[in-house]
């Protein structure tokens, strides 16, 4: 469940930033770790049935099932192919909702121990204030004379 869930969540954060063209903000983060735990509950609760079933079965007493996919084939035989399914909503309203802040903050700390994203961000910030200043400076010199020289010129 888990290695399904992670490499769908990467998946859906890769094609969402690429197609945004930008780094993924905090709720959209939520929003996708929402989507791919929602999708991966629905699509293994037919596995999560036929193990509860084998689990609940007696060892030594006539078996009903010999094994996984054996079970799953025969559930859906006897019982229909719903069955399998049984029990899917409540299991996903189950794992939704820890799943999505599980993957937030996974990617929060991911990025935040990420050296060169957080060197390159400061460097930017750096450059950033020095072009300001620099424009800051440019305008100064350009719309303000200095008084000398003023004086200078009003003698």
């Amino acid at each position: 469940f888990r290695a399904l869930h992670l490499v769908l969540f990467e998946k859906l954060r890769i094609e969402a930033s690429r197609r945004l063209d930008r780094e993924l903000a905090p709720g959209e983060i939520f929003a996708l770790g929402t989507a791919s735990s929602a999708a991966v509950a629905l699509a293994t609760t037919p596995m999560d049935v036929a193990r509860s079933r084998l689990m609940a079965q007696r060892t030594g007493s006539s078996q009903i099932y010999t094994g996984f996919v054996e079970c799953m084939r025969q559930i859906a035989k006897t019982e229909g192919t719903r069955t399998l399914f049984r029990g899917a909503l409540l299991r996903t309203l189950y794992i939704v909702p820890s799943s999505a802040i599980f993957y937030f903050v996974y990617q929060r700390t991911k990025r935040s121990m990420e050296p060169e994203a957080s060197a390159s961000a400061a460097s930017a910030q750096l450059r950033h204030h020095h072009d300001n200043r620099n424009q800051i400076a440019a305008l100064s010199s350009t719309t303000c004379t200095p008084r000398r020289a003023q004086r200078a010129t009003s003698s």
